[in-house]
């Protein structure tokens, strides 16, 4: 998927998952009710592969845990909504390589 086609077709995104210290839930969603979903494409020259990246803000005591899974879900704009459904994805965190 690119960009373009998150953003015309989904409103808004959650994650979710356990933390160290506590549940870790993150929304697009800001305070306004807004829903802006953050998304930008790169591109790795070395393996030629585009990525599509999604940002969601996160509180400093938020701390993912090695191995743990995450739930990511992006909810349609309700519009479209007859033709595409809620989007979750399940990923497994990896700590940065350093």
């Amino acid at each position: 998927m690119k960009c373009e086609d998150i953003t015309y077709f989904y409103q808004s995104s959650t994650m979710g998952g356990e933390g160290v210290f506590s549940e870790i839930i993150s929304t697009s969603i800001d305070i306004q009710n807004n829903h802006p979903i953050e998304c930008e494409m790169r591109t790795d020259t070395s393996t030629n592969k585009t990525f599509a990246y999604l940002d969601l803000d996160y509180d400093d005591y938020h701390e993912f845990v090695e191995g743990e899974v995450y739930s990511y879900i992006l909810k349609p704009k309700p519009e479209h909504a007859h033709m595409v459904e809620e989007l979750k994805l399940n990923l497994i965190y990896h700590k940065p390589i350093q």
